[in-house]
């Protein structure tokens, strides 16, 4: 039994702590600490910097050449200019094999196959093998071309054409090319038939011996023995280089981008280059304030729209936050509809930033247009709403589908605390760069709601190539559902289980909101290097006005024994995310224990 003096002091006690939450929780909301933005303001994004004034203590950095071949307004050619700036490699271009002549100490060749005309060009680029320099050949030449040409069939270790065309089943991607392990993309049920979008119909090679497949289609079962499959990426050896083939449409603008890197990870015993680390999941049009289409909602969910974001939606999206580690930034829209006269609300807007704060999500804004809408007239209203209720809060980031639409818009200083854009694929074909001289782009790579066997592929293909993923979550489809199965407990399981299917390879790079990858693109694109690499030892100085720098290593054979000016992280097997934390960086290595060795010849 308690006694009168314990029980007065455990109730003065219990009205102490409940006085003391309640005045922590009221100071919170009257100091507004929630409507503030927690990712704009850790640090000022710089802007970027002229190559010019990025010197290196050790002198001038000799770039290593990389050659395209052929049509230089090509998509090909874009995406091998746009590897070379991010990589910091050198691009020369040339319109014929004949302006090969005059170039010296190439590293790597891309070449159009239909350059090749004659005896006399597949002699010129063995020469350049043999001193050393691998070739890409992006697609398979004309069959015709092949078949009387045997010095270029040769050149490419193909043995025999099998036939002109055959139907794939499926692919299958070999671990240790593309970061993400080993990948087959074949369909097994019907369902399934709809996630295939690769190019199915392909010439089938038999193939030299000493070549090596990275990846190749799939046949009936016991139709062919796996050996003679058709291949689909190969390498063949010519001299000290190596000679790439590429049979279907690969070479896109984002797979493209990671098959060099892989190709030129796979022809050096090391390779080195800059990545973002930045994985970014980007919900638009999340949250709404306006009560919209409140008739078919109530239908499918019994509440309106902001009872639907405070009830179903924030819980159901922190509670993926916290299954997975994963980040978000809310690219919000006042309301969709600006012609229903129906207009948002200011509780349902101290609501979200009550929830962004406390659960650290960044909220952005987007200004995708639905119903007819011109941008100037939404920028107009939603101005007066963000002035009424987000007054102290700094959006950094912004959402739009047209983007050199919205440079005009940032030119004109409508914008002035905005950091970076982001948006779908626009025509520079680039992932990631500079919209203005202070203002970065940042590409949606992939739809969380729509998963594909190309889509998974060109993941990959980023990933190896940038360390970088930007992930689209479209909430306009749950607000204005067009059938039963746009209802968010549909929509959710596709989203969730996507976003662990398609990131769940890359664990080790960073999740991140929009402003913090913001602060990671801009050291990415201001960053140059230099250095040397041995058979034991890599060694590098960063330059440039950077905070945090990221690179990928990649051996063969080989592990980490000791770093210097740097820390380290194994994304898998001969694969490392260093960071570098020293203007000089150098890593020793020593020979992998052989059960853990890759097969590299």
């Amino acid at each position: 039994m308690i006694s009168r003096r314990n029980f007065v002091v455990m109730t003065i006690m219990m009205l102490a702590l409940f006085v003391l939450f309640q005045f922590t929780h009221i100071g919170q909301e009257k100091k507004e600490l929630y409507a503030r933005n927690l990712f704009s303001e850790e640090s000022e994004p710089q802007s970027q910097i002229p190559e010019a004034q990025l010197k290196s203590t050790w002198g001038k950095m000799d770039r290593e050449k990389w050659v395209f071949v052929g049509n230089q307004d090509s998509k090909q050619a874009k995406t091998l200019q746009n590897w070379c700036d991010y990589e910091k490699k050198k691009y020369i271009g040339c319109k014929t094999m004949e302006d090969l002549n005059s170039i010296e100490n190439v590293c790597f060749l891309v070449v159009d196959p239909t350059m090749i005309q004659t005896n006399d060009h597949v002699e010129q680029i063995k020469k350049f093998t043999k001193k050393g320099a691998s070739v890409l050949f992006y697609e398979i030449p004309d069959l015709t071309t092949l078949r009387y040409n045997k010095g270029f069939r040769n050149l490419l270790g193909i043995e025999d054409i099998v036939e002109e065309s055959c139907t794939l089943e499926g692919m299958k991607l070999f671990s240790g090319f593309f970061l993400g392990g080993e990948a087959v993309y074949q369909p097994q049920t019907p369902e399934e038939e709809a996630l295939m979008d690769l190019e199915r119909n392909v010439p089938w090679f038999s193939l030299s011996k000493g070549t090596k497949v990275h990846m190749v289609g799939l046949l009936p079962e016991d139709t062919v023995e796996n050996e003679k499959l058709p291949p689909l990426i190969w390498r063949n050896q010519q001299g000290v280089g190596f000679v790439y083939s590429i049979n279907g449409d690969y070479f896109t603008e984002i797979i493209g981008l990671g098959i060099l890197s892989a190709v030129e990870a796979d022809a050096n015993p090391v390779s080195l280059y800059p990545v973002i680390n930045a994985q970014n999941i980007s919900v638009v049009d999340f949250p709404g304030c306006a009560d919209e289409n409140d008739e078919l909602l109530n239908e499918y969910y019994s509440r309106g729209q902001n009872a639907i974001t405070r009830d179903i939606l924030m819980p159901s999206l922190i509670s993926f936050l916290r299954r997975g580690d994963f980040k978000l930034t809310a690219f919000m829209t006042p309301q969709m509809n600006y012609y229903d006269e129906i207009e948002p609300e200011g509780n349902t807007a101290k609501f979200i930033q009550q929830q962004a704060y406390q659960n650290s999500i960044e909220l952005g804004q987007s200004y995708a247009l639905h119903f007819g809408i011109k941008l100037p007239a939404k920028m107009e209203q939603d101005k007066a709403f963000y002035e009424e209720y987000f007054d102290t809060y700094e959006f950094a980031a912004l959402y739009y589908n047209k983007p050199m639409m919205m440079k005009n818009q940032i030119q004109k200083g409508n914008f002035e605390n905005v950091d970076t854009l982001v948006g779908p694929m626009d025509l520079s074909g680039k992932i990631v760069y500079f919209l203005t001289n202070k203002v970065t782009k940042q590409t949606v790579l992939s739809d969380g709601a729509n998963y594909t066997y190309k889509s998974d592929l060109e993941m990959r293909s980023i990933q190896t190539a940038m360390g970088y993923s930007n992930m689209l979550f479209d909430m306009g489809e749950v607000f204005w559902p067009k059938e039963e199965e746009d209802r968010w407990e549909n929509l959710a399981d596709t989203l969730f289980s996507n976003a662990q299917t398609y990131l769940a390879p890359f664990s080790a790079f960073q999740k991140t909101t929009v402003s913090e990858s913001d602060r990671r693109v801009r050291d990415y694109l201001n960053i140059t290097y230099a250095g040397e690499k041995t058979e034991d030892a890599v060694r590098f100085e960063t330059m440039g006005n950077v905070e945090d720098v990221w690179f990928v290593l990649r051996v063969h054979n080989q592990e980490i024994a000791e770093i210097t000016g740097g820390e380290y992280t194994l994304v898998e097997k001969g694969v490392y995310l260093l960071r570098v934390t020293d203007q000089r960086t150098s890593v020793k290595l020593r020979p992998c224990d052989e059960n853990q060795k890759l097969t590299y010849k």
